[in-house]
Parts: C-alpha cells; structure tokens; sequence
C-alpha cells in the first residue's frame, strides 16, 4: 500500500524536473524506473496503465500548446482562404481590369523571363568547372596597341610547370581549323571542333567521360569523341577500337566518348586528340619545335590567390618581352571579358537587364494604377470590414494576397507564352541553351526571385494606400481619391510613356545605324564572290584547278587567299619592323595570289608593275602610315614568317587603299598581304578560294560547273562555300538582333503603357459617365467630349517626350559612337518617336471615348 500512494507523486517529479530543464535522458531514466517500481508491487497489467497515464500526464501541457497551435493554423488558413476567395470574385467581377492586369503582368513577365533564359546562361558560363577558380587562362598583350590573343607558346605551359610549384597542371590546346573527318564513305564532314589536348584535358576541366580512359590521349593518334559525335559517325553502334581519318591522312583511333560539353562553356568541342600526335604532322612539328604561338593555355594553380606571384615568375622566363608580354586571366572572366568571336552578346547584358526591368516596371505600374484608380469603388468594403474588427495588418495581408493571386496567374501565362515563344527568341539571339538549364539551380532561382518581386512590388502600393479609408468617412460616402494619389497616377505614367518614347528613339536609331553599315564602301566589291574553302589539295592541282575554273562561263575572277574572308580572324598579329623607323609595328598578315586583288576589286593607291607582284608585299593605307612611307616605297627587304609559318622575303611593291576586312565597329587596321604565285605550298594545302560571278548570270546555272571542277580535284572532299556578302552581313549579327530585339521590346513596352492608359479611361469614363450624359444633354458634342476625356492625357504624354527623348539621346548617342563607322542621328528621329507614341496614345483614347460619347444619356440618368 505504501507503493500505491506513492505512486502519483512521480509524474509531479518529472514535470519538476522537466520544469528544471532536466536532459530528456534523465526524464527518461526516471520513467523507466518508476515502470519497474510499479511492476514489482502491481504486476505486469497494471504497470502498463499507470505507466500509460504517467506519459499523458507528462504530456498534457505540450498538448495543450499543441492544439492551441493547431487552432491558430487552422484560423490563418481560414483567412487566407478567404482571401484568396475575395480575391477570385473581384478578378470575376471585374474582368475588363483583370484582363488588362493579368495581360500587362504576364506580357511584362514573359519578357523578362525570356531575357533571364540569356543573362542567367550567360553569367553561368564555365561554373559548373570543379576547379574553375583556380584554372587561369595565358593571353599576350601587345604592348603597342594594347591587343590580346589567347594563343600561346607551346612550351610556355611547361615551362611555367617547372618552375613555379604553384602551378599544379596545365593543358594545351591545338585546333588546325576546318578539315575533313570520316569514319566511312558514307560518313565524312567538315568539322571544326577537332581539338588536340595534353592528357590533362579532363583532369582540369569537369567534362564527363562516359566511356574509356582519359589517360588513352597520352598515346598518339587517340581521340576521344562525344556522345553527339559518335552517333553521327557510329550510329548506335560502340565506337571504341573504331578508326576514324582525319584530314585524309591521319588515322585516329577511338578511344573513349565524353559527355557533350554543356552550352555555357567556354571551351567547346567535338573531337580530343591526343597532343603528341601533332608532332606526326610535319608542319605542326615544326611550329612546337619552333615554340612558335598559336596554343591557347589553360594553368590549373594551387590557390586563387596564388595568380600575383606566378604572374612575377613569367617575369622570370624568356616571355618576358617588351613588346609582348603574358599575363593570366580567371577562366570565369573569359567569356565576358576575353571572348575574341562574336561578343554582341555578351555586350549587351547590361542593356538586356535594363530592358527587363523597365518592361516589368510598365506592367506593375498598369496594376498600381488600376488598383488605386478603383480604391473607391472599394472604399465601402474597407470601412466595413474596418468597422467589424479589421487591423491595418490584416487588411494589408489582404490586398497583398490579391496582389500575389494575380501575379501567380500571370506568372503561370508567362511560363507558358515564354515556352513557345523560347525556341524563336533563342533563334533570334543565335544562342544554344541546353534545355535542362531551364530546370538548373540559377534559373530556377531567378524565376523565383522575379515572382516574388512582382508580387511584392504589385501589392506594396495598394496595401498602403486602400487601408487608411477611415470607416466613419467612407459610410458617409465621403471618398474622394486625393490630390497625392492623383499626382502619384500622375507621375507614374510619365514614366510608363517615358520609357515607351525612349524605346522608340533607340528601335529608330539602331535601324538608321544598320541600315548605314549595309550602304557602306568597304572599299572592295563583296557583291557576286563566292568563297571556297578548299583542303589537302595537292601542290601539282592548286593552279590547275584555279585556271579550270577561270575558264568556266561567267566566272570573272578568281583568286586565293590562306583565311576565309569574313569568316575567322586574320591569320594572327605580326610584329615587322618599320623599314623607315626601325619601330617594331603589330600588323595583320595573309597570303594572297595574283588574282585576289582583282577578284575582289579592291582599289590600288599606288599600283606596281604586275610582273612584280610574286614574291613581294602589298600594304594598305594605314600600315602606310604606321611605317611612315607616306606616298613613297621602300627598296628594304620584309621578311614575313618564320620557323612556324613560310618564310616570305621581300619588297613592299605596292599600297592599296584601305579596305575593310572586320566588322566596322572597329577601325581598319595595318595589313600586308604576302603575294606568291604557288599558294599551295606557302600556306600548306588549306586555303580559300575567291569565284567572282558575272552580276547578270543565273545562280543555278553557275554553281553546277564549279561543283564539277571541286569535285574532280578534290575527290569526295564535301564541297561547301559561302558569299562574302552575306558572310560580311553575319559579321553585323549582334547589332542586327539588338535592332530586331528593341524593335520588340518597344512594341511590347508601348503595348502594355497603352493597355494601362485603356484601363484609365475606361475606369475615367465609368466614373465620369453622369457628368458626360448630362453635357451631352445640354448640348456637347462627341469630339468635345473625347477632347475633355483625353486633354490631360495628352499633356502628360508631352510631358513623357520632355522626359524621356533626352535620356535615350544621350544613350544612342554613346552607342553609335562605338561604331568607327557612325550614322548621325538626325533630330526628325526624336519628332517622329513623339508623333508615334502619341497617334498610338490617342486612338487608345478615343477608342473608349468615342464609345461612351456616343451612348444614350437618357440611359445612363434614368434612375436619377
């Protein structure tokens, strides 16, 4: 009996000792005991209830806590359910508004979500490198005109290895350019992404490889291909063991298949061959044993940090020179920064984020506006639930869950609207985008981010300004929607027209400027010439085929060039000393025959005798000028070349005029063309030849007899070519799509400023319809009354002109100025952007006045 009065004391002393913040370990030991105690004077049955009671009795207070929680939840889901309830009615009720809001919301939105697809892929490039803060990659700058280039030496890599122990690894790589690949008859292209790699290739880049060894490209004539690659070439078939010919000479074997690399890397690639096979090549052999440049470098350190003190030790080596000096550069900025293809991209990020920003801002300035617009037609509702219990917080909570509800919706529009409309914008922008980047962390990430901006900012303004109606005022009918929330409409669209009258400036000037770049001499004839790229072809067929084709109806020309004009950067920068001077000088260096000048049509300024022209040098104007000839020749000697390209010695026998042979973004730089009559041997077998088609002959009728002439010297060789025009177009691409793009985004700007000004009016007219029938019934006519409802508008759009045409001045005027070939930018552009905006404006307007000028005033007052 003694146990059994005891008994209820203990779960008093667990609660004391819970109380106590006693460990759960020690409640624990005390239940375990107090359950054996009870089983010695109770038995087994008995023990288990009390011990069951003891537990509930532990546990009453936290479930008491429990449910009061649970009621609490069970409240605010109530509420918010209401919420969600009031807000599906009044998008209901209100379709004109919820049509307008949602259609701005989601046009605004699937413009940025387009445009993040292109900033959130560019910003991701080469992150997904394990290693990529400490991969570095070598660049030489020139120290006389500032110029980079990506191409290093051959040994500068292990150099830098041996001397320095914080450079752990480093990888070469080697590209020869175009040239045929097969793995059978019936499967043979020209490929470009045939790289060679050091062993190391896939040690410090984080590229997959799905099948064989990487350590295999430590052995000559071993690739490895991608997974796109070898169901090209094999099919479903294993490709490992396989051999595959490359440039018709060489033998590879396959020896593993990697992953595709992901579109947002720098480094892209079809093909990895083995490095050490180069030197089977005899020219290759001969530029890596002539440590001669043209081998991007990739440097893996111990720690980002260590880039300042292996940048001392270059100081240290032989490529320590004045004239060209290395430095390393973060594997995550070259894309940006270092990208020596197309940067129109890349350019033009900045501009892209704005654009986005400024288009969702029109489409939550449509809302706002709206929202206050109707906060009296709303006012009683305010009041009412004020007068019953409603905190400024809840009433807050409410119009932001409102907010939130139509943003959601819009938001679900955009995600469908951006996915059909993805593979045409992707298009435009001539970017590839893997469709699992869509699913990626960063994407997913910044979609989030722009809902919740948007329904933040949606609601912010609503949500403080519809709670401060006071009730006693509002069931009086005492609203009026006051001075600051007129002024605070007011100002808000002069922004939206603003911007929609800057986009207008800057679609006008960017068509101006292109349409500038097409008219332009470039001093050459690049109209009717047809360039073919032609390979291993050999030394005995190069004139042969050059002169069959001279031969052919309405071919007019014919010359032959070592880079495909228009297509690749010039064959590299070469440093020649001034004849004059003595100044070492950067110039750009191909070799030409006899007939690319005339093929071409480029204009002579100081023309040799054509008996002279084999063997010697052609300049243009500006190198003229950098080596101080000014109107004169030199009798001094030019050696161009060296231990890794032809060897050229000669006079300068002539000057051309300049000519453009880049995009026109960039001024003419100094060009001398090596003129050799056997260009095969010069340039090693791979050149371009240049086919002047006579202007009134058909196409078709043409390209059949040149056909016939490739293939009869080149065999199975796949014939490709392309037009120097519409290469040199290709080289205008970025401004192009930038034109294109702000010609869509004006529109969408200046269609989502006009739904929001329908939306105002309607809502003015709805407001204003008694005043309007009764001064109709005393005599007013429709113009009158479409003038009263549109005066004020007007003058804020010429309000938006004043504000925005200087601003968008001022930007296209830093635009153009980056062209070296530049448009002016007449002021007839900036009058025209007015008119524009302000026809598209007023027929918006009087589309809804008109209509509510025409109704019946007897209908609109009979209950009055």
């Amino acid at each position: 009996m003694a146990h059994e009065t005891q008994s209820p004391s203990w779960p008093r002393k667990l609660l004391q000792r819970l109380a106590d913040q006693n460990t759960i370990e020690e409640v624990e030991g005390d239940l375990e005991e107090m359950y054996a105690h009870w089983v010695k004077a109770h038995g087994e049955n008995r023990a288990r209830r009390r011990y069951l009671w003891a537990v509930l009795t532990l546990l009453r207070p936290f479930r008491k806590k429990s449910n009061k929680f649970k009621s609490r939840r069970t409240q605010d889901f109530a509420m918010l359910k209401n919420y969600l309830l009031v807000g599906w009615r009044s998008l209901v009720n209100n379709k004109t508004y919820s049509v307008i809001n949602i259609a701005g919301l989601s046009a605004g939105l699937t413009v940025c979500l387009l445009i993040f697809i292109f900033i959130t892929h560019e910003y991701s490039y080469d992150r997904f490198h394990a290693n990529g803060k400490s991969i570095f990659r070598a660049e030489k700058i020139f120290s006389r005109d500032g110029r980079h280039s990506i191409f290093a030496n051959p040994e500068f890599g292990p150099t830098m290895k041996a001397i320095d122990a914080r450079v752990i690894n480093y990888v070469r790589l080697f590209d020869r350019g175009r040239k045929v690949v097969k793995s059978n008859p019936q499967h043979q292209f020209f490929e470009d992404r045939f790289l060679f790699s050091d062993t190391s290739f896939f040690s410090i880049f984080s590229f997959g490889l799905l099948e064989g060894n990487r350590n295999s490209l430590a052995q000559p004539n071993k690739v490895i291909l991608t997974e796109r690659t070898a169901l090209k070439y094999f099919g479903r078939e294993n490709p490992i063991g396989k051999t595959m010919v490359y440039d018709h000479d060489y033998i590879f074997e396959v020896s593993g298949v990697a992953k595709n690399p992901p579109t947002n890397s720098s480094v892209q690639f079809d093909f990895i061959a083995s490095f050490s096979t180069l030197l089977t090549m005899p020219f290759e052999r001969k530029v890596i044993l002539g440590n001669a440049s043209g081998f991007p470098t990739y440097l893996q350190l111990k720690d980002i940090n260590d880039q300042p003190g292996v940048s001392q030790s270059i100081l240290k080596t032989e490529y320590n020179n004045p004239a060209v000096q290395y430095s390393l550069a973060p594997l995550f900025d070259n894309h940006f920064n270092l990208n020596f293809g197309d940067v129109s991209n890349t350019r033009y990020v900045f501009i892209f984020i704005c654009v986005a920003f400024l288009i969702l801002a029109l489409a939550l300035i449509n809302y706002m506006n709206l929202a206050t617009a109707r906060s009296t037609t709303r006012a009683k509702e305010v009041g009412i639930r004020k007068v019953i219990g409603a905190s400024m917080r809840t009433l807050s909570i409410q119009f932001y869950v409102e907010s939130a509800f139509t943003a959601i919706i819009s938001f679900g529009l955009a995600l469908i609207i951006m996915g059909v409309l993805r593979p045409f914008w992707l298009d435009t922008l001539q970017q590839q985008v893997d469709t699992s980047f869509l699913a990626s962390t960063p994407f997913i990430m910044t979609a989030l981010g722009l809902l919740l901006l948007c329904v933040f900012l949606s609601g912010s303004y609503p949500a403080l300004v519809l709670p401060r109606f006071k009730p006693a005022e509002v069931l009086k009918g005492k609203v009026a929607a006051g001075v600051r929330g007129v002024l605070v409409r007011k100002i808000l669209i002069v922004f939206q027209f603003s911007v929609s009258v800057g986009l207008v400036i800057c679609t006008l000037v960017m068509n101006r400027q292109m349409e500038y770049i097409q008219q332009k001499n470039i001093g050459m004839n690049r109209d009717q010439v047809m360039a073919i790229p032609i390979d291993q072809l050999p030394a005995k067929d190069h004139r042969a085929l050059k002169d069959e084709l001279r031969r052919l109806p309405n071919v007019v020309g014919v010359g032959d060039a070592s880079i495909p004009m228009f297509k690749a950067s010039m064959s590299g920068l070469a440093l020649v000393t001034s004849p004059v001077s003595g100044e070492k000088i950067g110039t750009q260096w191909i070799i030409v025959d006899e007939g690319f000048l005339q093929a071409l049509r480029i204009e002579w300024k100081m023309q040799p005798d054509v008996h002279l022209l084999d063997g010697s040098h052609i300049i243009n104007e500006t190198a003229a000028e950098e080596f101080n000839l000014g109107n004169r020749l030199t009798d001094q000697e030019i050696a161009m070349g060296g231990d890794a390209a032809p060897r050229i010695k000669g006079k300068i026998s002539g000057i051309v005029k300049d000519f453009n042979y880049k995009t026109l973004r960039s001024r003419i730089e100094p060009l001398i063309m090596s003129v050799v009559s056997d260009t095969s041997a010069a340039i090693g077998g791979n050149s371009t030849l240049y086919v002047r088609i006579n202007p009134d002959s058909k196409f078709d009728a043409v390209v059949p007899g040149i056909r016939s002439t490739y293939t009869k010297y080149l065999g199975t060789t796949p014939f490709s070519y392309y037009f120097l025009d519409d290469a040199f177009d290709d080289l205008q691409k970025g401004e192009k799509r930038l034109s294109r793009l702000f010609g869509v985004f004006t529109a969408v700007a200046l269609g989502i400023a006009c739904l929001g000004l329908f939306g105002l009016i309607t809502f003015t007219t709805e407001q204003r319809t008694k005043e309007i029938s009764i001064r109709k019934i005393l005599g007013a006519t429709s113009s009158q009354i479409v003038s009263l409802l549109s005066l004020d508008l007007v003058l804020l759009l010429m309000i938006s002109f004043v504000v925005g045409s200087p601003v968008a001045w001022t930007f296209m005027n830093n635009w153009v100025n980056n062209f070296f070939y530049r448009t002016n930018i007449p002021i007839w552009i900036i009058g025209l952007s007015c008119v524009l905006v302000i026809v598209f404006s007023v027929i918006v307007i009087s589309l809804q006045g008109v209509k509510v000028a025409l109704d019946n005033p007897a209908k609109n007052l009979k209950n009055e």
